[in-house]
């Protein structure tokens, strides 16, 4: 298996990414903050019962970048999005060289989540981010939070297939789009 890193001294360096400036620059991801070197976007809730979505997106020398390019967070509470904000502040330890986000983000919403069934669809936040589809299955043993699963698409067409596969899967729950696209 390849690892875009080489270890020195225990640090991981080498790292290429984009800044903003559009300039490649190299950092040491072992003390860099996770917002320092992967995009983190907050697809907000569109109504009282569904989370928020924090979508980070891998940075394309990570070679999940084509196959899965998103790292998905959600919260149901403004404490937890909160804890969440400010552990994207902080560096994550990597472990075989890849970040062990159970050390840092994933730990500070890992408890199981409570609620009501329901599928939810969100936009875009930002262009070039994808569309989800969210499917919250309360008290499941799988699932993201024992709870969760979700499809993220490119298009609304394809993230109106994965709604449509949620909902047919659990008829009882409640539905929810956002308000321009009901």
């Amino acid at each position: 298996m390849h690892f875009p890193f080489r270890r020195v001294k225990r640090r991981l360096w080498g790292h290429s990414w984009r800044s903003e400036s559009g300039f490649a620059e190299k950092m040491d991801l072992g003390s860099a903050a996770v917002r320092d070197w992967m995009r983190v976007t907050c697809y907000n809730r569109f109504c009282a019962e569904v989370p928020d979505i924090f979508v980070g997106q891998w940075p394309t020398s990570f070679n999940r970048s084509k196959d899965h390019p998103w790292k998905l967070w959600i919260v149901d509470t403004d404490a937890e999005r909160r804890a969440l904000e400010q552990s994207l502040k902080l560096p994550v330890p990597f472990t075989k060289g890849w970040p062990d986000f159970r050390a840092g983000p994933d730990f500070v919403n890992a408890a199981p989540s409570r609620g009501a069934a329901f599928v939810a669809l969100y936009p875009p936040a930002e262009t070039g981010l994808p569309w989800i589809a969210l499917r919250s299955m309360p008290g499941s043993p799988i699932g993201y939070r024992h709870r969760y699963i979700w499809a993220c698409s490119d298009t609304l067409e394809e993230a109106g297939a994965h709604f449509r596969a949620f909902a047919e899967s659990d008829p009882k729950a409640s539905r929810y789009l956002p308000r321009d696209r009901a």
